[in-house]
């Protein structure tokens, strides 16, 4: 999910139907387009770049609601994540598809 300034700064309208955003406070009203989604993972000296094409991206409708983008579980679920709390490190390492696809 990424905030709607994002969409502006990218010039597209999400138009797809999206379920709310729902966590501590009220539900929040979406809408999602489809973009390509590259996540980089810098761990000098070691650089992974990850590529998702035609990815289903989900933005508030209001502008107010979100600062930061949130990756989800949609697009987590294809990693193993390793949190290193003591050096403040996440680590992803992408699962790899043999076909069957998930």
């Amino acid at each position: 999910m990424f905030p709607r300034s994002v969409a502006s700064l990218l010039g597209i309208e999400p138009d797809i139907a999206s379920d709310d955003l729902i966590g501590l406070g009220e539900p929040v009203e979406c809408k999602a387009g489809m973009l390509d989604l590259q996540i980089v993972d810098a761990s000098y000296p070691q650089v992974a770049c990850f590529e998702f094409v035609d990815a289903r991206v989900s933005f508030p409708v209001r502008e107010d609601v979100l600062a930061y983008p949130v990756v989800g579980w949609d697009i987590l679920r294809r990693f193993n994540i390793e949190l290193d709390s003591a050096n403040g490190r996440i680590g992803l390492r992408f699962i790899v598809d043999h076909g069957g696809g998930r």
